[in-house]
């Protein structure tokens, strides 16, 4: 702050400060600044450093006059707002009588945030979330792997079937034209044979069906 005042001389004090000069000119500053730090149990500490500054035109006095100033603060409340569990838990730091007109460090709370005991809960507790949920994925992703390696040892035995139970119907084609068999065990091996190709079939399916 600054300021400048001019007033006349109208006391008997004023005159013999004066010596003789019809007004007291005075120019006056004050430069002050601090630094406060919330603690986690509520209190407030803080530092201020003041420069008053005067130069006036009274020949008794020093001119100009400074008059530095160094204080160390520190308040804690010990009722409302007194503890580390119950500020983790709040949503601001409960204020200062240090601070100009009782301010509050950090900013007035906002509507909806929450301590910070809160937040790390939250924060807990969505990382297991994330865990839980990356763990159904690779389980899901192992069951998948397996089911197609059942799906490709399914399809490999079904096309070993067919190829024996195709071997099978040309041996009974062979032994039909020689006499050795009647057709309807012809008919059987054809029935086999059809068996298999259907089921490789399935299985071929199944493969694809997994594969994607």
């Amino acid at each position: 702050s600054w300021n400048v005042t001019d007033r006349p001389v109208a006391s008997s004090i004023d005159t013999f400060q004066a010596q003789g000069q019809n007004s007291i000119n005075t120019e006056a500053a004050d430069v002050r600044t601090s630094i406060f730090k919330p603690l986690p149990t509520g209190g407030t500490a803080g530092i201020t450093f003041d420069v008053p500054y005067q130069l006036t035109n009274l020949p008794s006095r020093v001119n100009p006059a400074y008059t530095p100033s160094l204080e160390f603060q520190f308040e804690q409340p010990l009722l409302q707002g007194f503890g580390v569990e119950i500020n983790q838990l709040r949503q601001s730091h409960p204020g200062s009588i240090l601070l100009p007109n009782g301010g509050v460090l950090g900013g007035l709370p906002q509507p909806g945030v929450e301590g910070i005991l809160i937040t790390r809960l939250r924060f807990d507790q969505q990382r297991a979330e994330f865990q839980r949920v990356v763990n159904i994925m690779l389980a899901n992703v192992e069951f998948s792997y397996w089911n197609l390696y059942n799906a490709y040892w399914t399809l490999y035995a079904n096309e070993t079937a067919l190829r024996q139970a195709y071997e099978a119907w040309k041996i009974a084609e062979v032994k039909l034209q020689a006499g050795k068999i009647a057709i309807a065990d012809v008919a059987q091996t054809r029935g086999q044979y059809e068996l298999f190709r259907s089921n490789r079939l399935a299985s071929l399916d199944d493969v694809l069906e997994r594969e994607r």
